[in-house]
């Protein structure tokens, strides 16, 4: 590496450094003799008359120099060259008079001189004081690039040279913002940038044409002068315009100038601070930041009892703490991030069902009802007359409180490739809290996984069909095998570095030492989306449409006169032969297996009621399907069988035998065959 120090002629530091990296002391120092000897030369034969007699005089005077008879001008040793800062008289040929300096590109002096107009004027480039941003050298060095020998920078003193690499820095200026612009009622977008130092707002003729606003519209320009950065005159502009700029919730009215040779739109200082982008203070410094703590203000005590914590929460964050009946009249709002994606392996085969499944009766108006909702929060949409090459079933759950919708996805789910994330149980969770914590806040997240939207391309692919028509997901779909894992990778970011907070899926447990610590993390958090559960025991008995159904019978006579066919009659109740296992069941087995299979050929009426009674003229039956838990139940046929009977909600009550006249006449004339199914 070249060091050359002590140069102050710019040709002669651009000749050494074109040397030879390998180039010794000697080279250079002749190579600097040489470059004197002939700028000395140059100098007297382009210097007038007068100047070759004052050479000619001076080498005489040289040459007598014993007789005294003549003698130097003396130079004035309390003066300086404001163009070199060397002495020399006045009358001798100052260096820098040919010179061009590299700091503000006027001729007659060198840099950083007395005369050199750039030295209080600060590069916006790199941020120094000293040039212009015309001759910023690390401007030019990132657009024309360094040599190809250069060596990475290091610590020097500022009046070294060296030759270093090209090294990637970043641009200190402050970079374009998009700016709305307002005319005449039509709002267009415009990348400007803010300029502290100008004192009006600039743009070029190709701007106008993007706004597609003619010259022909531009206002007389002001007749006052306008100067560039390094002091010269502006072209005269074409006009101004008079048009309002809008930048998040900030506007104001500016007048434009449009000049000619304008790359970049400049926003002026007075608009930078109507539209906030710097502080009203600029440029002061800011000394003193003030910490804004919500936690401080808060209107928590330690006396305060939980109820009333949670309905200052509830009112302070109504934007986040929301139930579902909120949502009914405002769409959910969509996790922040990329949309979730799905992964088909390339040789998926497409799979489509056109006939969709029965919904339980009980069901039917609040699987509508959920589905309207969801259409209405943006969730799902219905795909309309589209042809379909995947179309799934649909699944109802039935919930505490209405049902929910899931998709059985289970052929898209085998020709997928997951990206699994981990989650942890929630015995780890637990394992995870404090010993010391005495006060804990639950939080649930309302309908977690839509809140993840679902990439455009991959909506096809969840596309559902109900008796209501074919849907398809705009939001991560239940059911899906891939959605917990992203929904956890989503929520483990959310809450990365947050101390004393433990996640299972969309499950948050927040815990504390007291209690007014306590308040004031969950004031901290104010989680994105959760609702808070409150457990309420509601009992509904049921049963009485059923025995309207099963009325007709009762009016019939309980020993027909001879045999008879069952016609066609719109009840729920029917009746079966025993197979061949069957008949060696014992009692209790047997009226068991009734009660199991009268319930599943009567699902589509019973699954999904809140309850409804059972009624059998066996005893001892009672206490086992009310009272016993399945491992109380040692019978292994009993069971699996109550284990079968779990999905319904229901009460079983003994009826006498003699009231019970309608399945004793059914027993006696069964119309259909048991199957393998039922065994």
């Amino acid at each position: 590496m070249m060091i050359i120090m002590r140069v102050r002629d710019e040709e002669l530091t651009q000749k050494l450094i074109a040397l030879d990296a390998a180039a010794s002391l000697a080279t250079m120092v002749n190579k600097c003799r040489s470059y004197e000897a002939t700028r000395t030369a140059t100098t007297a034969i382009r210097a007038p008359p007068s100047k070759l007699c004052a050479v000619s005089t001076y080498k005489k005077i040289k040459g007598h120099g014993n007789r005294g008879s003549h003698s130097l001008p003396t130079p004035n040793k309390d003066t300086l060259c404001p163009s070199c800062t060397r002495k020399h008289s006045s009358t001798g040929k100052c260096l820098a008079s040919d010179s061009v300096c590299v700091n503000c590109g006027c001729k007659g002096h060198w840099r950083r001189t007395p005369k050199c107009l750039a030295n209080k004027a600060t590069c916006r480039h790199c941020g120094r004081v000293g040039h212009y941003d015309n001759y910023c050298c690390q401007q030019m060095n990132a657009n024309q690039g360094s040599p190809p020998n250069a060596t990475p920078p290091s610590s020097k003193p500022s009046n070294c040279r060296k030759v270093e690499t090209p090294s990637s820095s970043t641009d200190s200026s402050p970079p374009p913002i998009s700016i709305s612009l307002t005319y005449r009622g039509e709002t267009s977008k415009l990348m400007m940038l803010p300029d502290t130092g100008a004192d009006v707002s600039v743009m070029g003729p190709q701007h106008l044409e993007l706004l597609h606003i003619p010259r022909s519209e531009l206002q007389p320009p002001a007749t006052s002068v306008t100067l560039t950065a390094d002091g010269s005159k502006m072209t005269l502009a074409l006009g101004t315009l008079k048009a309002t700029l809008s930048l998040a919730k900030r506007s104001c009215l500016a007048t434009i100038q449009v000049n000619e040779c304008i790359q970049m739109p400049l926003l002026s200082y007075a608009l930078c601070k109507e539209l906030a982008i710097i502080p009203p203070g600029f440029p002061q410094p800011i000394l003193q930041a003030t910490h804004v703590n919500r936690c401080k203000e808060l209107p928590l005590h330690a006396d305060m009892t939980p109820a009333e914590a949670r309905e200052y929460f509830l009112q302070t964050f109504q934007d986040v703490l929301v139930s579902k009946e909120d949502l009914k009249a405002a769409p959910l709002r969509p996790m922040a991030g990329p949309p979730m994606k799905i992964h088909l392996k390339e040789d998926a085969v497409p799979f489509a069902i056109h006939t969709p499944r029965q919904i339980p009766y009980a069901f039917c108006e609040p699987v509508k009802n959920e589905l309207d909702s969801m259409v209405q929060q943006g969730i799902i949409k219905p795909c309309g007359d589209e042809p379909l090459e995947w179309c799934h079933p649909l699944v109802v759950v039935p919930k505490a409180k209405g049902v929910r919708i899931m998709v059985d996805l289970t052929k898209l789910n085998a020709q997928i490739s997951r990206p699994p994330h981990p989650s942890p149980t929630p015995l780890a969770a637990v394992r995870t809290i404090d010993s010391t914590a005495k006060f804990s806040t639950t939080a649930d997240a309302l309908h977690g996984y839509w809140q993840m939207e679902l990439a455009e391309e991959d909506r096809h692919l969840t596309t559902f069909i109900t008796p209501y028509g074919c849907f398809q997901h705009c939001q991560g779909p239940m059911g899906f095998a891939a959605t917990g894992d992203a929904y956890c990778y989503c929520g483990d970011l959310a809450l990365q570095g947050m101390k004393k907070c433990v996640k299972v899926v969309d499950d948050i447990l927040i815990f504390n030492e007291d209690l007014l610590t306590h308040y004031h993390r969950i004031h901290e958090y104010s989680l994105l989306s959760q609702k808070w559960h409150h457990s309420q025991q509601r009992k509904v008995h049921s049963g009485r449409d059923q025995n309207r159904c099963i009325s007709p019978l009762r009016d019939m006579p309980r020993s027909p006169p001879g045999p008879w066919i069952w016609t066609s009659l719109s009840s729920p109740v029917r009746s079966q032969f025993l197979a061949d296992a069957e008949t060696r069941y014992a009692t209790i087995e047997l009226e068991m297996l009734a009660v199991s299979w009268a319930l599943t050929k009567s699902c589509l009426y019973l699954k999904g009621l809140p309850t409804f009674t059972l009624q059998t003229d066996h005893r001892p039956l009672v206490p086992i399907i009310n009272s016993y838990t399945l491992d109380m139940v040692e019978n292994p046929r009993l069971q699996r069988m109550k284990e079968r009977m779990s999905q319904y909600q229901f009460t079983a009550v003994w009826c006498a035998g003699k009231s019970l006249c309608i399945p004793d006449a059914l027993s006696r004339a069964p119309v259909s065959y048991p199957t393998s199914d039922h065994l």
